[in-house]
């Protein structure tokens, strides 16, 4: 059950009031499993930023494969709940509305990709020198 909602609450766009309930509903589900099922509870994905370069990283990154131009543009005018966490480490709807934690991240993404296990990974923009970040 908690597989298929997370599933479900992912897929809805990051300002979804559905999403939200759905987020919430897996907090206090989750709060309760955390005693009995802790593998449940923590199946999750985990973020990596990687700023480094080599031949591993570059290896890594000929493996991913990259999004149609159609479909990126599509997740970034209407970002799902999967991209804003793929994006941004905030999760409280909130704060990423107020600051534009969102229309930051969004704006900084060069490409977007999927690994062989269907994980999703982003390419941020590269800044120059004359670059300043907020």
């Amino acid at each position: 059950m908690c597989a298929r909602t997370r599933s479900r609450e992912q897929s809805q766009e990051w300002d979804s009031a559905y999403g939200d309930a759905l987020w919430e509903t897996l907090r206090v589900l989750c709060g309760h499993l955390l005693e009995n099922s802790p593998e449940d509870v923590f199946a999750t994905a985990s973020h990596e930023h990687i700023e480094v370069v080599g031949p591993v990283v570059r290896d890594w990154h000929d493996s991913l494969t990259p999004w149609p131009e159609e479909k990126m543009t599509a997740e970034l005018v209407r970002p799902s709940r999967r991209l804003m966490r793929l994006l941004s480490a905030e999760t409280h709807l909130p704060t990423l509305k107020e600051f534009g934690v969102m229309e930051r991240a969004l704006g900084d993404v060069a490409q977007l990709y999927t690994d062989r296990a269907g994980r999703w990974a982003a390419e941020h923009k590269k800044e120059g020198p004359a670059t300043e970040r907020p």
